[in-house]
């Protein structure tokens, strides 16, 4: 099961580089009639997203699909919180949440899964 190990490493790398490169246009996207979050904080976790898409590429073992499973349903629970408190950033909380609860359940079902 390592094959879904690097494919959601790889979705990982994909979703990383794009919060990084263009934060600002991924907002808006995401949320037009709101104003985008500052661009470093959609690149922090641009950054996040790559680091751990990089090491589960590299690595998609169980441990390190266990680790990512956990760091991304942490994330989603992060961003649910942010979707209750703050209305503004609702629209884009919630698709970041489900962005990651998404990953968070197939690193932990092929984690499940892995042998190795």
């Amino acid at each position: 099961m390592t094959d879904l190990g690097r494919v959601l490493g790889m979705g990982g790398v994909a979703v990383g580089m794009g919060l990084m490169a263009r934060p600002e246009r991924l907002s808006a996207i995401v949320d037009p009639r709101r104003a985008p979050p500052p661009g470093w904080v959609v690149r922090v976790l641009g950054a996040r997203q790559l680091v751990q898409g990089i090491a589960l590429t590299v690595r998609p073992g169980r441990a390190m699909l266990t680790l990512g499973a956990c760091i991304d349903a942490t994330h989603a629970t992060s961003m649910v919180a942010l979707a209750v408190l703050d209305r503004s950033r609702r629209r884009l909380a919630t698709c970041s949440a489900l962005q990651a609860g998404v990953f968070a359940v197939l690193g932990a079902q092929a984690a499940r899964a892995n042998r190795s």
